[in-house]
């Protein structure tokens, strides 16, 4: 899995809505109204993608993905309300049953 941070400038609120509700789905947890970070499998990447290009209009909204490698995490100053970032260093399993 690789850790990824995915922010973007989208002009309709609908739009924006759904690429966010899209993110949130898969498991990433938003950092700012805008930005988001989590660990994605390279299948769930290319969902992703293939999500958000459906959704996007491609000449007047920009998203962009960037991998991040872990020590970027470990290594980030925040200030201000604190974000959870343990998770996403080191992610647990959960079983249901």
């Amino acid at each position: 899995m690789k850790i990824m941070l995915i922010t973007y400038d989208i002009v309709e609120d609908k739009t924006r809505t759904k690429v966010a509700d899209t993110l949130l789905n898969y498991g990433l947890q938003r950092m700012q109204y805008s930005v988001f970070l989590g660990r994605l499998k390279p299948h769930l990447y290319k969902a992703i993608k293939a999500k958000i290009l459906k959704l996007i209009d491609e000449k007047h909204d920009k998203v962009y993905i960037f991998t991040i490698p872990k020590y970027a995490i470990e290594n980030c100053a925040m200030w201000g309300i604190k974000t959870d970032l343990q998770n996403i260093i080191e992610p647990t399993e959960t079983l249901i049953i």
